[in-house]
C-alpha cells in the first residue's frame, strides 16, 4: 500500500510533530478552546508537508570548508613603533 510506505519514510521529526498537533487538537476541544485548533492545524500541515518553520531545508546548514593553502604558509607580523 502507498499509504504504509508514505509513513516508513517519516522521521522522528515528522511523527514528533504529528503527534504534538494531536495533542493539541485532543486539549483545545476537551477545554473548548477552538483557537487552538489553528496550532494543531499548523503542526500537522507541517507533519504532512515535511517543512519546518524556515521552510524546506532552511535549518540546514554546509560546513565551513577549510582552506589548506593558508595553513601552511607562515605568517610573519610586522610592528611599527608608535610615538
Amino acid at each position: 500500500m502507498k499509504v504504509i510506505e508514505y509513513f516508513k519514510s517519516w522521521t522522528f521529526d515528522r511523527y514528533f510533530r504529528i503527534i504534538i498537533a494531536a495533542m493539541i487538537a485532543a486539549y483545545a476541544i476537551d477545554s473548548e478552546q477552538y483557537g487552538l485548533l489553528l496550532a494543531s492545524g499548523w503542526f500537522g500541515f507541517l507533519a504532512f508537508t515535511n517543512i519546518s518553520c524556515c521552510g524546506v531545508g532552511g535549518c540546514k546548514t554546509t560546513p565551513k570548508q577549510k582552506n589548506t593553502e593558508t595553513q601552511n604558509e607562515e605568517i610573519t607580523i610586522n610592528y611599527e613603533e608608535i610615538k
